[in-house]
């Protein structure tokens, strides 16, 4: 049930977020760190079987997912565009 109104705080966030001018990419990353965030606290309250430093496998699946969305917000943030992408810097040759 935790986890459920979690999840629904954060879609609600999401959505909010959702009607302002954000640069492509950076509201999937800030809803990946919402989520592992959510995730890594939450499993605390189940009783599962500890992995490697006291943490659970769900808990080290979302410090990665954290990681991710830290550098992704990053590279987002920055102006980063992958190679060939719409909104990237490309040049166009133009052949006569």
């Amino acid at each position: 049930m935790y986890e459920v109104l979690w999840d629904l705080a954060l879609l609600g966030g999401v959505l909010t977020l959702k009607r302002r001018n954000l640069p492509v990419g950076l509201l999937f990353f800030l809803y990946l760190g919402g989520y592992a965030i959510g995730r890594f606290s939450l499993t605390f309250v189940r009783q599962e079987a500890i992995i490697v430093w006291g943490l659970q496998q769900a808990q080290l699946v979302a410090l990665l997912a954290m990681a991710m969305a830290v550098a992704g917000t990053a590279l987002v943030l920055s102006g980063w565009r992958p190679e060939g992408s719409a909104t990237g810097r490309r040049r166009l040759r133009v052949t006569t």
